[in-house]
């Protein structure tokens, strides 16, 4: 602990990416706040982190926040309440990426998360990935298309093992897009590709 704690109060003003794998969740959120506002991306890999806290932070210090992964294997629901505020919040933001590939502790309630994403991110918003080791019920994705009516087209990316209804799951994704609110999406097994071209 004793070499974290070297740098739990050092200033990063200049700091615009952030990468941490397994990096202790108290010593993180005081890193994003003394990165005094210049953050652009994140990404964040753990399994244990204290989701709230670290999405309150994010949403308090990180105004130009432009791109957000997440790869989050425990406590995995508890973040979706806060994640709103960071929404409204981070109004530059314009790439999500969420990977549950390793969620042993319940299934995650892709649903909730899905109408925050409908109902709050900013306008710059529309390019997602999601990653889940057990995939989506249709009935979520269809709901989250829906509630995207009148937003910017969506780009779209979705990997999973488990495929429940491949087939209607595409059909409704075309159909989506022949609607024009699907710009371009994509979806197989196995792990997310390279990322968007975010900018």
């Amino acid at each position: 602990m004793a070499c974290w704690s070297n740098i739990e109060n050092v200033t990063f003003p200049l700091l615009k990416i952030l990468k941490v794998h397994q990096f202790p969740s108290d010593i993180l959120v005081n890193l994003i706040k003394n990165t005094k506002g210049g953050l652009s991306e994140i990404c964040i890999c753990y399994d244990g982190i204290d989701s709230e806290s670290l999405f309150r932070v994010i949403g308090q210090s990180c105004p130009n926040l432009i791109y957000l992964e997440l790869s989050l294997y425990d406590n995995v629901n508890s973040f979706i309440p806060v994640f709103e505020s960071l929404l409204i919040n981070c109004q530059f933001l314009s790439g999500f990426i969420i990977d549950m590939e390793d969620n042993y502790f319940g299934e995650f309630n892709w649903c909730e998360l899905f109408i925050v994403l409908a109902k709050s991110s900013p306008i710059n918003l529309f390019k997602f990935k999601f990653y889940s080791k057990w995939g989506f019920k249709l009935e979520d994705m269809e709901l989250f298309l829906k509630s995207w009516e009148g937003k910017n087209p969506l780009l779209l990316e979705m990997s999973f093992c488990v495929v429940r209804d491949e087939d209607k799951f595409e059909d409704l994704l075309k159909y989506f897009m022949e609607k024009g609110m699907i710009e371009y999406y994509s979806i197989g097994g196995g792990r997310i590709n390279e990322n968007f071209e975010w900018i």
